[in-house]
């Protein structure tokens, strides 16, 4: 008995671990890993802003911070194949120069920076704000989904071993009784006759003693 609590304690350890790395440890994965992709693919995008900025530039390079028709004609081509929630463009002192919002701000959003050069020289800045509530909501979906596959994978890991030790153990308790009743018989076997079914010496002695 002391054996089968003690494997069952164990048992349900294991289970529960297995049933937290499934519904925690997998959407955590997956949420860094696809962040880690997201915030590079992001970059690449704000670089090929900043070029596009670049050649607005190049038209008109004393006056470009004025050219806000041109920068939000940019901006806006930019935003419809980039899923992008605001533009910010500053001059080389870091002023505001452009501003344009797509979406509306959430708690869970990034800002990435680019450089823009003219002539080999930093003359602005590019910014893009991104949200990750697309990607906050996979991965709550995903903690769902894995809770429950946690939940139902950790009951059979427990569940399985456990049914398969106290099976063994009413099996076991089973052999016992027929083996203490066999030793039963084979007393009262040996203290009887076996024509008479009444008790013999054997008995007799016992009794004596």
């Amino acid at each position: 008995m002391d054996f089968s609590k003690k494997f069952e304690r164990q048992i349900l350890a294991v289970a529960v671990l297995v049933g937290l790395v499934v519904a925690i440890i997998i959407p955590l994965s997956y949420f860094y890993v696809n962040r880690y992709e997201h915030e590079m693919i992001v970059c690449r995008n704000n670089e090929v802003l900043a070029m596009e900025v670049e050649q607005v530039i190049r038209i008109n390079p004393a006056g470009w911070c004025d050219n806000v028709e041109l920068l939000t004609k940019v901006a806006s081509a930019f935003s419809v194949n980039h899923n992008v929630d605001i533009i910010r463009m500053y001059n080389k002192n870091g002023v505001l120069i452009y501003e344009q919002q797509f979406k509306s701000l959430s708690e869970f959003n990034f800002a990435v920076r680019t450089d823009v050069h003219n002539g080999g020289n930093a003359v602005g800045i590019v910014e893009t704000v991104y949200g990750r509530y697309d990607l906050l909501s996979k991965t709550a979906l995903l903690l769902c989904v894995c809770s429950i596959i946690g939940i139902l994978l950790g009951s059979l890991v427990y569940r399985y071993p456990v049914s398969v030790v106290r099976k063994a153990q009413r099996k076991a308790g089973l052999v016992v009784r027929e083996l203490t009743a066999s030793n039963r018989r084979l007393e009262t076997l040996s203290m009887t006759d076996g024509k008479t079914k009444l008790y013999n010496s054997t008995y007799l002695m016992e009794r004596l003693q």
